[in-house]
């Protein structure tokens, strides 16, 4: 599974505490709040309690996060453009490029 976390934070210090712990348990940044990463189902779970244990006593109006998971079968249907690492790196498909 892949998967794509982004959120909607009014909250500074939540919003980068959030990034955080997305960066440390492997997760990429795409955009400024948009995250992608290929994850075992457990550590998947912790992510999610973490990040609702973070966010719990925030205003539900203003803190949003929301967690998009996709085969990785329907990978091959995402195209970007710009300066992005490609997909298959990103998703450790590939380990080694060279230019």
């Amino acid at each position: 599974m892949i998967d794509i976390i982004f959120y909607d934070m009014s909250d500074d210090r939540l919003r980068t505490k959030t990034a955080k712990i997305l960066k440390k348990y492997g997760y990429v940044r795409i955009q400024y709040s948009v995250f992608i990463g290929k994850q075992r189902k457990a550590t998947r779970r912790t992510v999610f309690n973490k990040l609702k244990a973070l966010t719990a006593e925030s205003e539900p109006s203003t803190t949003k996060i929301y967690f998009l998971e996709i085969q990785d079968d329907q990978a091959d249907n995402f195209t970007s453009i710009g300066d992005l690492p490609p997909l298959e790196i990103i998703l450790g498909k590939v380990k080694t490029i060279l230019w």
